[in-house]
C-alpha cells in the first residue's frame, strides 16, 4: 500500500495542503518536502523527533534515502540511529519534474540515559517500519 497525496503545481501548496516540511538548504537540485507523520506512531521525545527531522531536512534527498544521526541532549541523554524514506516523483502529465516528496518509512534508533556522570549509559532500541510501500509509478498532476 502507497501513501496517497493530495498533489498541485507548486510544492509550497502541496506541502500545506499534506503537512508536509520543504528542505530548504537541501542537497538536492530539486524542490523537496518531506513527511515526518508517521514519527507520531513512535515513542521518542519531541528532541529526538527534532534531531530527525533535522538531518534529514539537511542530508535527505532522492538519490541519498538513508539518513545517519547522532546528538546529545545534554551531559545525560543522547541519541543516535538511522531512518530510511521512501521517494515520491511529482510530475506534470507533460513530463515536468516538479518536486520530490521524501516519506519517512523506518527507523533503528538508541536512546542512550544515564543519571550521572560517572554511570554508564543505558540503551533503549527502537525499531519502527511503516506499513506504507515504495510506489510502484511516479505521481502525476
Amino acid at each position: 500500500m502507497t501513501k496517497q497525496y493530495k498533489l498541485f503545481k507548486t510544492a509550497k501548496k502541496t506541502a500545506n495542503e499534506n503537512n508536509l516540511l520543504i528542505a530548504e538548504n537541501n542537497l538536492a537540485t530539486t524542490k523537496t518536502l518531506f513527511d515526518f507523520s508517521e514519527l507520531d506512531n513512535i515513542n521518542l521525545e519531541e528532541w529526538e523527533k527534532d534531531v530527525i527531522k533535522n538531518d534529514a531536512l539537511k542530508n535527505v534527498c532522492y538519490f541519498s534515502k538513508e539518513s545517519f544521526y547522532g546528538a546529545e541532549y545534554d551531559l545525560f541523554k543522547s541519541c543516535i540511529g538511522r531512518a530510511l524514506y521512501i521517494p515520491h516523483k511529482v510530475f506534470l502529465k507533460d513530463g515536468k519534474h516538479l518536486y520530490n516528496i521524501m516519506q519517512f518509512a523506518s527507523i533503528i534508533h538508541t536512546h542512550s540515559e544515564r543519571n550521572s556522570i560517572y554511570d554508564e549509559y543505558g540503551n533503549m532500541q527502537v525499531k519502527y517500519k511503516s506499513v506504507y510501500s515504495e510506489p510502484m509509478d511516479d505521481l502525476e498532476i
